[in-house]
């Protein structure tokens, strides 16, 4: 069972463990810089609108173990939501990142403003390509998006229909 909360200025030390380390971010263009950590940071903290950046909670271990969240995108012409996740190693294979995708999904179907919600996972990130497979995406097939900034990755394009189902 997790629980997703408000990110907060507590979660500083979250985001370095995550994005800080290039083993967790080998998918997603290698570690971060402590200056873009603290900028990411300030723009989770602040976030307004819809979507935004959430802390995975364990309540029974009263520990952050990861983040996870949404925000509005376009993909080949269409206004979308978009998700992304980060899960510290030594919880991985757990389920976590699986069942906070699915509660993402919820909370984004409830919004009623966009049909669809995209991820897009590096094709040879295994264990998020898993993610979207068993919270409900469908996968449209590989692609090239840009991550970080300037840089092309090879993706899949998963999607989940907010209005009519899975496909």
């Amino acid at each position: 069972m997790i629980e997703l909360r408000r990110w907060n200025d507590a979660d500083l030390p979250l985001l370095e463990r995550t994005v800080g380390d290039a083993a967790v971010m080998a998918h997603l263009g290698g570690a971060e810089t402590p200056e873009k950590i603290r900028s990411r940071h300030e723009a989770y903290r602040d976030w307004s609108g819809d979507g935004g950046m959430m802390t995975i909670w364990i309540p029974t271990e009263k520990q952050a173990v990861g983040n996870i969240g949404f925000w509005e995108s376009a993909w080949a012409g269409d206004d979308i939501f978009e998700a992304g996740w980060t899960v510290l190693p030594q919880f991985g294979r757990r389920g976590i990142a699986t069942e906070a995708a699915r509660e993402i999904i919820a909370r984004v179907r409830e919004l009623r403003k966009r049909r669809f919600l995209f991820a897009f996972p590096a094709v040879d990130n295994v264990a998020s390509n898993r993610v979207c497979e068993r919270a409900g995406f469908t996968n449209l097939g590989a692609c090239e998006i840009e991550y970080p900034t300037d840089h092309l990755m090879h993706a899949h394009a998963w999607r989940v229909d907010l209005i009519w189902g899975k496909a």
